[in-house]
């Protein structure tokens, strides 16, 4: 019986440190392998190593409307959209309206002619657009907007119980170092005794 004694008195600290030690690095290294993982998908954002310029065509691009304020064209808003005009109609009459008649600036279009039955009437514009596609961009985005949705779709329950976990997880870390340390003789709540 004295043998038992002394296997279980020898045995202090060994609450399980080593499980939490273990699992306090994995979700450390999980949480500096996900900050480095958003670093450089920004890092790769910025640069043109992941761009590539794509060139298309649209026809008869409806444009409502046009007059000598101008209007963008639909795809103006691409990144580094360039335009070029190949053909313009008037969508009512289905009448040519000759370049005399209209000025063009990249992906901006503005009635500027004589002719005024084309002035403030709706256009079809055919043109040629080029522009960078970057393939970072939606990788990018789909990572931090999963981690804020995540955290923001999360019920009250489920956050309570995060909080709950990150306690306990905290409690056996101060008991198991205290243990282990030789500072203490256990964590006392209640009736319940660690020891």
């Amino acid at each position: 019986m004295r043998q038992l004694k002394s296997l279980n008195s020898n045995k202090k600290g060994i609450i399980g440190l080593d499980t939490v030690k273990a699992v306090m690095v994995t979700i450390l290294a999980l949480a500096i392998i996900g900050v480095a993982i958003v670093i450089v998908l920004t890092t790769l954002d910025e640069s043109d190593i992941v761009r590539d310029s794509k060139s298309e065509t649209n026809l008869n691009d409806t444009l409502t409307t046009v007059s000598e304020i101008g209007e963008y064209f639909t795809n103006y808003s691409l990144e580094s959209a360039s335009c070029t005009v190949t053909y313009v109609q008037n969508e009512t009459s289905g009448g040519v309206i000759n370049s005399g008649n209209y000025t063009t600036n990249n992906c901006w279009i503005q009635f500027s002619g004589a002719d005024l039955t084309y002035n403030n009437s709706n256009w079809n514009v055919s043109y040629t657009y080029t522009y960078d596609v970057n393939y970072v961009e939606g990788i990018k985005e789909n990572v931090t907007e999963g981690i804020v949705d995540f955290f923001s779709n999360t019920t009250t329950i489920f956050a309570i119980l995060v909080v709950v976990v990150i306690i306990l997880a905290i409690t056996i870390i101060i008991v198991a170092v205290s243990r282990f340390s030789g500072e203490g003789n256990g964590f006392n709540i209640g009736p319940i005794k660690f020891e």
